[in-house]
């Protein structure tokens, strides 16, 4: 699946089917399957920081400002996640899904259940490096947004 922006594609009177997964009003995402126009998701406008999307096992995610949205790919039923401050980064390491945000991490099962979350690691942001069986490799950033790192 390719991701478009709006200014990418214009809707008029497909002949394809288009699934819409409207989570809020604003900010829209297509997609395409063997380049034909599917699905359009719409979530809330409300953050300056670029979004990022990616997929984990059924679900197409989309992290943006305080919130994961995560839809599933076969029934297009959808959950909301909240971030603390916003979201970050992620990584996907055997069956689990690693979220950072401004200030934490969080991991989520294949059920999106949440299995363990650490808070006040950071002030201005958490990149996740490295994903193993026993750690999870981050770097903190304090005093933004040139400040220290540890």
């Amino acid at each position: 699946m390719n991701i478009y922006e709006p200014e990418d594609f214009v809707y008029t009177d497909s002949p394809y089917d288009i699934d819409y997964v409207k989570i809020g009003s604003g900010k829209l995402f297509y997609f395409t399957k063997e380049s034909i126009p599917s699905l359009v998701i719409e979530i809330p406008e409300g953050h300056s920081l670029p979004a990022k999307v990616f997929f984990f096992e059924k679900y197409i995610c989309i992290g943006w400002g305080n919130y994961i949205y995560f839809v599933n790919q076969h029934s297009l039923q959808y959950i909301v996640k909240e971030v603390e401050g916003y979201f970050d980064d992620y990584m996907v390491h055997n069956n689990i899904l690693v979220i950072s945000g401004m200030e934490s991490v969080t991991i989520y099962d294949l059920d999106l259940n949440m299995i363990f979350s650490q808070r006040n690691l950071a002030d201005d942001g958490v990149t996740i490096y490295d994903v193993t069986e026993k750690y999870i490799d981050i770097l903190c950033y304090f005093d933004p947004p040139d400040g220290p790192t540890v």
